[in-house]
C-alpha cells in the first residue's frame, strides 16, 4: 500500500468494492484530452473578441506586437521615439512573436490573438491532467482538473479569465506546467536531456513573468541540493535544471541588453528598478492585500501544508513522483509567502501557485469522496457519486464563467474610437492619451503616452500610500493636436479638469472614451 494516498487513491484504508458509476480509469488519454476540450472551448472561445474588455495590460502587448510587426523593433514606439525592450511590455519572447504574425496576417484584431492564449490554456490543461496522471490515476486527474476549472474569478484572476486575455499569465503556467512534467521525467529516468529540457521551460516562464524567478530560482535550487545530498538523483541531473534556467534567462537579459542603444538601456534599467520596488519587493508586508488576495493566499499556504507533512514522516522512501509532489508544495508555499509579504498583493501576481495549488486541493476530491462513501449510510452513498460530482463541477464552472459571458453587454467602444481616428484625425497630429489599446488599431504612430515612471507613481499613492491621486501630469508636454481619455485616464485622473477645460474642446464621445481638440 502506498502511503501517499494521492498517489493510489486509497488514502491508507483498505480497497472498498463500493461502485463508482462514473469510472474514468478505462479512459485513454485521448478521450480525456476530448472530454477536457468540450468542457474548456465554450468558457474560452465563447465572445472572445467582447469579453472582456480590452485593457491597458492588453492594449500595452498589442501595441507591441503592432510595433514588432510593422516597425520590426522589439518593443514600444511613442512620439518620444522607440523603445527597444521595453520593460512595461512584461512578457515574453514566444508571446510577443506570436502576437506580431498574427497581426501581420490578419491585421488588427482582438480575437486572433486572444484565441492564441486561449489555446495555450488549453494545452495547459492537458500538461496539468498528463501530470496528475503521474501522481494519481485518471479519475483523481480529471476531478482535479474540474476543480481548478470552476473556481470562481478572484479580481480578475482564474485560468479561465487570463486565458482568455492577451497577457503572459497563461503562456508561463504552460512553461512552467512543461517543466515540471518533464522534471518528473528527468528524475524518474535519470535523464540529463529531460532535466536541461525542464531548464528550458522554466526559463522561457520567467522571461514570460519575470517575477517568478523569485519562486522558482530558490525552489529549484532547494530540490536540486535535496536531491543531489540525498542520492535521490545524481547531481548532473539534480543541477541540470536550475542551471539551463539560469543561463536561458541570463542569455536573453544579455542578447537584449546588447541590442538596446546605450540611452534606452539607462532609461530601462531605471524603470525595471521602480518596476522591482513599487510591485514585487515592497514594504507592504501584506498591507496591500484585499479580502479576495487574502483567500487566494490561504488556500495557497493549506494547500501545501499537507504534502509538505506527509513528505517529510515519509522522505526516506521517497520515489521521484513523490519528490516532485514535494517539489510542487514548495513552489506553492514559497509563491504564497512572496505574495503575502513582499509583493504588492495583486492576485494576477500569484496566477501560476494558485493554479497549482487548486490541483493540489483538487487531488484530494475523489480520496475524500470515496472516504465519505464508506462512512456514510447506504441510502446516502448515491448522493456522492461522481456523477453527481462531476455535474455539480460542471454547473459551477457554468455560474463561475459562462454565466457572466452570457450576461455581459457588448460594446465597440474601442472599435467606435478606433474608426473616428482614423477617419477624422490627420495623421501628422500628436493623439495624447494613455489608452495604450488605441494605438493597435489605427495606423496613426504620433501617439504621446505618459511615462511609465506615471504609472508606478500612480501605483505607489494607490496601493502603498492609500491616498488619492495626484501625479502632477502636465498634459501639453508633447504640444498635442488632439486628446483622448479613456478608462485608465479617468481612473487615475492623470489629465486635470482645468487644463481640460481651459486647452481642449471635446469634440466626440464613445461611452468609455471622450476625444478632445486642441482650442
Amino acid at each position: 500500500m502506498d502511503y501517499f494516498f494521492i498517489a493510489s487513491g486509497n488514502w491508507g484504508l483498505k480497497r472498498s468494492r463500493l461502485a463508482l458509476n462514473f469510472n474514468f480509469a478505462h479512459l485513454n488519454r485521448w478521450a480525456i484530452c476530448l472530454l477536457g476540450f468540450l468542457l474548456l472551448a465554450p468558457a474560452l472561445l465563447w465572445r472572445l473578441a467582447e469579453y472582456p474588455t480590452v485593457g491597458f495590460d492588453e492594449g500595452y502587448r498589442l501595441s507591441a506586437a503592432r510595433t514588432l510587426a510593422v516597425r520590426g523593433i522589439y518593443g514600444t514606439t511613442t512620439t518620444r521615439g522607440d523603445l527597444p525592450f521595453d520593460p512595461g511590455y512584461s512578457s515574453g519572447p514566444v508571446e510577443l512573436l506570436t502576437h506580431a504574425a498574427l497581426y501581420r496576417l490578419f491585421g488588427p484584431s482582438i480575437w486572433a490573438p486572444r484565441l492564441s492564449i486561449a489555446l495555450i490554456t488549453m494545452v495547459c490543461v492537458g500538461v496539468a491532467c498528463s501530470l496528475l496522471r503521474q501522481l494519481s490515476d485518471a479519475r483523481t486527474a480529471i476531478l482535479a482538473i474540474l476543480t481548478v476549472l470552476a473556481a470562481p474569478t478572484l479580481e480578475g484572476t482564474s485560468l479561465i479569465f487570463l486565458g482568455r486575455q492577451i497577457l503572459g499569465e497563461a503562456p508561463a503556467l504552460l512553461f512552467i506546467l512543461l517543466g515540471f512534467w518533464l522534471l518528473l521525467r528527468a528524475w524518474a529516468g535519470r535523464q540529463v536531456p529531460s532535466a536541461i529540457g525542464a531548464g528550458l521551460a522554466f526559463g522561457l516562464a520567467i522571461t514570460s513573468k519575470g517575477q517568478y524567478a523569485i519562486v522558482l530560482t530558490p525552489v529549484l535550487i532547494m530540490m536540486a541540493a535535496a536531491l543531489g545530498w540525498r542520492r535521490a538523483q545524481p547531481w548532473r541531473v539534480a543541477l541540470a535544471t536550475p542551471i539551463t534556467m539560469l543561463w536561458f534567462y541570463v542569455t536573453w537579459q544579455s542578447l537584449s541588453y546588447a541590442l538596446t542603444p546605450e540611452a534606452v538601456r539607462a532609461e530601462n534599467r531605471v524603470m525595471l528598478l521602480d518596476a522591482v520596488q513599487t510591485n514585487l519587493i515592497t514594504p507592504l508586508f501584506g498591507r496591500g492585500l484585499t479580502t479576495s488576495a487574502w483567500v487566494i493566499a490561504v488556500i495557497m499556504f493549506l494547500s501545501a501544508i499537507w504534502p509538505l507533512r506527509r513528505f517529510l514522516r515519509r522522505w526516506r522512501r521517497a520515489q521521484p513522483r513523490h519528490w516532485l509532489e514535494v517539489t510542487l508544495a514548495l513552489y506553492v508555499l514559497a509563491t504564497a509567502g512572496w505574495f503575502v509579504f513582499l509583493s504588492i498583493g495583486w492576485p494576477r501576481y500569484a496566477f501560476a501557485g494558485w493554479v497549482i495549488a487548486l490541483l493540489l486541493v483538487g487531488l484530494w476530491v475523489y480520496p475524500v469522496v470515496r472516504w465519505l462513501q464508506m462512512r456514510l449510510p447506504q441510502f446516502m452513498r448515491p448522493a456522492l457519486n461522481l456523477n453527481v460530482l462531476a455535474s455539480f463541477l460542471a454547473v459551477a464552472i457554468f455560474l463561475a464563467h459562462l454565466l457572466p459571458i452570457a450576461q455581459f453587454n457588448q460594446s465597440l467602444q474601442l472599435e467606435n474610437t478606433a474608426h473616428y481616428i482614423q477617419t477624422h484625425i490627420p495623421r501628422e497630429a500628436v493623439i495624447e492619451t494613455w489608452e495604450w489599446e488605441l494605438d493597435a488599431f489605427t495606423d496613426h504612430w504620433n501617439i504621446h503616452h505618459p511615462h511609465q515612471r506615471y504609472l508606478f507613481l500612480a501605483i505607489r499613492q494607490f496601493m502603498h500610500d492609500r491616498r488619492p491621486f495626484d501625479l502632477q501630469y502636465d498634459a501639453l508636454q508633447a504640444n498635442p493636436a488632439y486628446l483622448i481619455v479613456g478608462p485608465m485616464a479617468r481612473w487615475t485622473g492623470i489629465y486635470s479638469a482645468q487644463q481640460l477645460s481651459s486647452e481642449f474642446i471635446e469634440i466626440a464621445s464613445f461611452e468609455g472614451y471622450v476625444i478632445y481638440q486642441r482650442r
